[in-house]
């Protein structure tokens, strides 16, 4: 297990009882609560504190989850991604064997994900995001001018 996974691991413990404590959630029982914001806040802090400071939190949506929130991070120079709160979204009964925090690289992750039982339109939420080249070319960011139209 690399040192990474290591601190990633103790980040969702911490964050497991801090959080869950102030929602009465049993640490268990976290993976699967819908506290990811709070959750995954708490583990980019916790990250931050042990030195990992490329820590990113991201957020996403589906047509059938409103707001996700999970870190990306670089680990040997692959961008991965780690959530706590994934199981919520498994659709079978049972999470006995899986991984409290679901990391990987995007592609690792939503295999796993897959396999695990969580429904194809919440693969998305860890589905690499194409931005058109042009749009990175044309933003602000790299000297041009937004000019807004009028009609």
């Amino acid at each position: 297990m690399s040192e990474l996974v290591t601190l990633i691991n103790a980040a969702a413990d911490h964050a497991y009882q801090e959080i869950g404590a102030g929602y009465h959630i049993a640490p268990a029982n976290m993976p699967r609560s819908r506290t990811c914001r709070m959750t995954t806040l708490a583990m980019k802090w916790y990250l931050e504190s042990q030195g990992i400071t490329d820590v990113m939190t991201e957020v996403r949506s589906t047509v059938l989850t409103r707001e996700h929130y999970y870190l990306t991070m670089r680990d040997a120079g692959r961008l991965v991604l780690a959530d706590p709160t994934w199981q919520q979204f498994l659709t079978r009964n049972t999470d006995e064997g899986l991984p409290n925090v679901l990391f990987g690289t995007r592609e690792e992750a939503i295999a796993f994900a897959e396999n695990s039982g969580v429904h194809q339109l919440d693969l998305k939420l860890w589905t690499p995001v194409d931005v058109p080249q042009q749009a990175i070319d044309d933003h602000p960011a790299n000297g041009h001018q937004i000019i807004a139209k009028t009609s």
